[in-house]
């Protein structure tokens, strides 16, 4: 009995799919933790100098996600990719995509205090994170595309300005 052509093809471009996503985790879980460790990191992997002032987006997720879940962590993407092109190429804002169930990354949820599928900002200075805090309203605007990247956007703009006042939620 054969196996049809396409089924392997397709079964083959998974596979290539997640290893390449664990190997984009495990590069990002290694900077997030080194970051959320306090450490002082100046280099992305790429040997490219990492600007003194970042702002990274973390999208803190479940093993298993449900189609809401999934569609705020494209958003938060979207958002970063479509919104700041220029400070994603200098590294200036990122976006990570996080498995907070995943024992490797117990220290980076216990940190920020995750409990469920959230949405951080980090502001970063000199290669460690300097405040952070929740983005709690990306399940209320996650069928509004727009305002979504609104509120997620001018918080970003925010941290890169120096302008952003934020709730003492992470103290």
């Amino acid at each position: 009995m054969s196996v049809p052509t396409t089924e392997f093809n397709g079964e083959v471009k998974m596979r290539q799919r997640v290893i390449g996503i664990v190997v984009w985790c495990l590069v990002s879980a290694t900077v997030m933790v080194t970051h959320a460790a306090g450490d002082d990191v100046t280099k992305a992997k790429s040997d490219v100098l990492a600007p003194s002032h970042q702002v990274i987006a973390a999208y803190f997720h479940r093993t298993e996600r449900c189609p809401t879940c999934k569609r705020i962590g494209a958003l938060a993407s979207e958002t970063m990719t479509k919104g700041f092109v220029s400070e994603m190429e200098s590294k200036a804002v990122q976006i990570r995509l996080v498995d907070f169930q995943d024992p490797k990354y117990s220290q980076l949820a216990a940190y920020y205090k995750i409990k469920g599928p959230t949405l951080i900002l980090m502001d970063v200075n000199d290669g460690k994170v300097t405040r952070w805090m929740p983005m709690p309203k990306v399940w209320q605007f996650v069928g509004q595309p727009e305002k979504f990247h609104a509120y997620v956007g001018d918080a970003v703009k925010g941290y890169l300005n120096g302008t952003l006042v934020e709730p003492e939620v992470n103290q």
